[in-house]
């Protein structure tokens, strides 16, 4: 089967980022993968081994308007993919052009929803909510999740986003994996806390620095930082002044994965996250986590793991008690190990192909 995948730019080593490595290389192994993008940076995964074509085109006006530019971006990359004729074309952004791209072209489309528009974490407005009415995308991707045989998602709180968006989609969720032969217990402890997350707001790194501060304890962080959140990076590093924390910009795997083994707790304070791979790939680690009690990460961490609201005392007090009680930081490691086992690539590339294979050979789209 000819899969042509669709993406806006690679620019870090996200969550994001890491399920398509992930998963599409593991489905080349058995069809042919195109990528159709609009820019491949230096600091994501290696993308260039794929067979790939880089569609160039503007993404804002000055830092405004990014949802348009991003719309005729990624239209762009969508037309050259239909040059190329594939079987199926795999939306990782445009989630709204899924209908379109079928009825124009008769090729089916398949989005894997991070986060839907309704999710997407900008700022809203007045002015913000007219111009998004304006271009109309919210309205589009409801109704092309309606016009699709699957809308693939990669948590129950995304499926419920996409279902509150279009109660009429039919939706599949399908976890992210994780790495085991990567991401192992040594069942090392060094006596820190650690915090791997992408550097922007949403990931609340600053409650993780609160945390450090009231307890007392050591605490990394680490995370790839894009020009877009530069001033929070240094926000964060100003906020980190007088503590003892350790800041590590755009980290290598090896590096995530050695401090994952040597920590004590795994901090998870992002808010309303979609999924959260970074705290699975802790727990397969054998670390307890505790997590914001939001989003996709109750499905995860709320199993064997410490969920807190938005009060800084609540964190305190569960940090505290893991670091001092070590039999129940290791209980709590160990239950999180064994859960970790659950999540793995293979079981998500198995599900997602035999998805592939069955709309691939449908004679009808719906």
């Amino acid at each position: 089967m000819k899969i042509a995948l669709i993406h806006t730019i690679f620019m870090s080593k996200g969550g994001g980022e890491r399920f398509l490595y992930e998963v599409f290389k593991r489905l080349r192994k058995n069809h042919e993968i195109h990528i159709f993008c609009n820019g491949i940076g230096s600091e994501t995964f290696s993308f260039q081994e794929f067979d790939h074509t880089v569609i160039p085109a503007r993404h804002d006006f000055f830092g405004k308007f990014v949802a348009y530019y991003e719309a005729k971006a990624l239209k762009k990359a969508i037309e050259h993919a239909i040059k190329w004729k594939p079987d199926l074309i795999w939306l990782n952004r445009g989630y709204y052009y899924a209908g379109w791209i079928f009825k124009k072209y008769g090729v089916k489309a398949i989005p894997y929803v991070h986060y839907p528009i309704l999710l997407e974490p900008v700022k809203r407005s007045l002015f913000r909510e007219i111009y998004r009415g304006i271009i109309g995308l919210d309205r589009k991707e409801a109704e092309s999740f309606a016009s699709v045989p699957t809308v693939l998602c990669n948590s129950k709180y995304t499926e419920s986003a996409v279902k509150r968006e279009q109660p009429n989609a039919r939706t599949q969720v399908i976890y992210p994996g994780v790495d085991h032969e990567k991401f192992f217990p040594t069942w090392e402890d060094e006596g820190y806390l650690y915090y791997n997350s992408r550097f922007q707001k949403i990931k609340n790194q600053e409650l993780a620095i609160e945390i450090a501060k009231r307890t007392g304890y050591g605490l990394i962080l680490s995370g790839f930082l894009s020009k877009n959140n530069i001033n929070y990076f240094e926000h964060i590093k100003k906020k980190a002044e007088g503590a003892n924390v350790k800041i590590l910009q755009n980290p290598s795997d090896e590096t995530i994965v050695k401090l994952l083994q040597k920590c004590s707790v795994f901090l998870f304070p992002s808010v309303g996250e979609h999924f959260g791979i970074a705290p699975v790939e802790a727990m397969a680690c054998g670390k307890p986590v505790i997590a914001h009690r939001s989003g996709g990460t109750v499905e995860t961490v709320g199993r064997v793991g410490i969920l807190c609201g938005d009060d800084p005392e609540e964190w305190v007090a569960n940090v505290k008690r893991l670091m001092e009680n070590e039999e129940e930081k290791k209980e709590l490691g160990r239950k999180a190990f064994e859960f970790s086992k659950e999540f793995t690539w293979e079981n998500t590339v198995s599900k997602i192909s035999k998805i592939l294979e069955m709309i691939n050979k449908s004679n009808s789209y719906l």
